[in-house]
């Protein structure tokens, strides 16, 4: 099911990863939030990233995706905890080591 795209995606936690797929390298947002009490925790995992705004702010990178979603990436949230964790072990066993953790 393909969803319009968001603007001002807001994780808690993120990471890049880039996977090598037949010559080709995409880079993702694996992305994020932490639950609470009533609800569990959520992840998101982006389409491939298209543009990277680090001028916009001195905290926060603007990252542009091929689906038109809009994230706002803080930089002390550039990390992996529990929420995108399982996710990103998904991952990792689908494309071994076509698939790494990569600097914005």
């Amino acid at each position: 099911m393909k969803l319009p795209p968001e603007q001002g995606i807001t994780p808690n936690s993120w990471v890049v990863v880039e996977i090598t797929h037949k010559d080709q390298k995409y880079k993702k947002i694996v992305s994020g939030w932490s639950g609470g009490y009533l609800h569990g925790d959520s992840w998101r995992l982006s389409s491939d990233i298209k543009n990277v705004d680090k001028a916009h702010s001195e905290f926060y990178a603007v990252v542009e995706t091929m689906s038109g979603s809009v994230y706002n990436l803080y930089y002390q949230a550039n990390e992996m905890r529990m929420s995108n964790a399982g996710i990103y072990n998904q991952l990792k066993e689908q494309f071994g080591d076509d698939l790494e953790i990569v600097e914005l």
